[in-house]
């Protein structure tokens, strides 16, 4: 059911940019099929709950309101537990977060001074982006054999897809690559979502956090 739910969900949202009707709707279906994906995970008592809930943050104040750099910080939240679940750090990964800040602010510098101005969320999505494709690297270190961590890094490899459109739709203000991007972000995004959600509402790969 919840698969279906989100397919109707994914189909309507889809149709709706494609036809550029960007609607609030459009915004509302999105936001509505990422708090579904909570609800999946939120009777386990896994860490991908307390990631899943800063992802609800997240995206409440990215696509519902104009906080786009307070939810730029809850994304870099959300890549600092998926590192210390893929780590198995207990604790609040404080070197790491100061190491990726270091080499966002080194990145920030030579994009500002060859590519673009920077502001402070241009920042912060660097300083994310960063954190994201370390996070890739890392589960694609311990994918043999792993289902699970196959898994993960496919998901984390579809976000990392969608921002790179989100990055495309803030650089380009017009053209093929700009329309494409404003759908390519959900393209992206929600099904990582979803398979993240159906992972881990199992015992199939996660019997050791019992629901």
């Amino acid at each position: 059911m919840f698969i279906a739910i989100e397919f109707v969900i994914y189909i309507s949202y889809l149709y709706l940019d494609i036809t550029h009707n960007m609607t609030p709707l459009s915004s509302l279906l999105k936001f509505f099929a990422i708090c579904l994906c909570f609800l999946m995970v939120s009777g386990t008592n896994h860490p991908v709950r307390k990631i899943m809930s800063l992802t609800v943050a997240a995206d409440f104040l990215l696509v519902i309101t104009p906080f786009y750099s307070l939810g730029i910080f809850f994304f870099i939240l959300v890549q600092l537990n998926y590192y210390s679940y893929i780590t198995k750090k207990a604790r609040f990964p404080l070197d790491h977060l100061t190491a990726m800040v270091i080499a966002g602010f080194i990145v920030s510098i030579l994009i500002n001074f060859f590519v673009m101005p920077i502001n402070f969320m241009t920042f912060l999505a660097v300083v994310y982006f960063i954190t994201l494709v370390t996070n890739i690297v890392l589960c694609l270190m311990q994918v043999k054999g792993n289902q699970e961590y196959a898994i993960l890094t496919i998901c984390l490899i579809l976000i990392m897809l969608c921002d790179i459109h989100v990055a495309i739709t803030n650089v380009l203000s017009s053209g093929a690559w700009y329309n494409f991007g404003l759908i390519a972000m959900w393209l992206f995004y929600l099904p990582s979502q979803v398979i993240i959600a159906q992972l881990y509402s199992t015992n199939s790969l996660i019997r050791r956090y019992p629901l």
